[in-house]
């Protein structure tokens, strides 16, 4: 089962577009949505002015019931794991069972542009699928339009699709 646990200040609407990319991409089915979780106060660094994405999977693990049962967070923070300047998403590990993803760093306003509701719908899409691929045991694909090809930048989202490569796609179907 996957279950979607957005964190507080998250819209139905974004909720909705990750359900329908779990759906269409995954054909998964049952998908639960959990009450919203606070934002963990001690995930923030004030020298960042980000949040600590451990924070968020620790808050998240608590809920997890069920250890085959899979959990997708949704969080209008800004994210970034050490070593890295920002992420739009993690994974507790290659095939765990805790993954999240940042919309902030998705919408266009956040470049100072204009909001796009038919952009940012299709890059949570993306997101949520990545994640959730390393849920399902995928690692990072070198296929630049592959949901599994590692986003070091926006426009390395906007290149991808929100579906599986063949390859991909063939490892995930072995695995299940």
């Amino acid at each position: 089962m996957i279950i979607i646990s957005p964190f507080e200040g998250i819209d139905d609407s974004v909720i909705k577009t990750a359900e329908q990319a779990i759906v269409e991409v995954l054909k998964s089915t049952p998908i639960v949505y959990d009450k919203k979780l606070k934002i963990p106060k001690e995930a923030y660094d004030a020298e960042r002015n980000q949040y600590n994405v451990y924070y968020f999977l620790e808050s998240m693990g608590k809920i997890l019931k069920n250890k085959k049962d899979k959990i997708i967070g949704i969080v209008d923070v800004d994210l970034y794991t050490p070593g890295l300047n920002f992420i739009f998403g993690a994974a507790n590990r290659i095939g765990g069972n805790l993954c999240i993803i940042s919309i902030t760093r998705l919408k266009e306003e956040f470049y100072g542009k204009i909001s796009n509701d038919s952009i940012f719908k299709e890059r949570v899409k993306k997101e949520v699928i990545h994640e959730l691929g390393h849920l399902f045991g995928l690692t990072h694909c070198e296929d630049p339009h592959c949901v599994m090809h590692f986003s070091n930048s926006l426009l390395d989202t906007d290149v991808k699709s929100y579906n599986f490569c063949k390859k991909c796609l063939k490892k995930l179907e072995a695995k299940n």
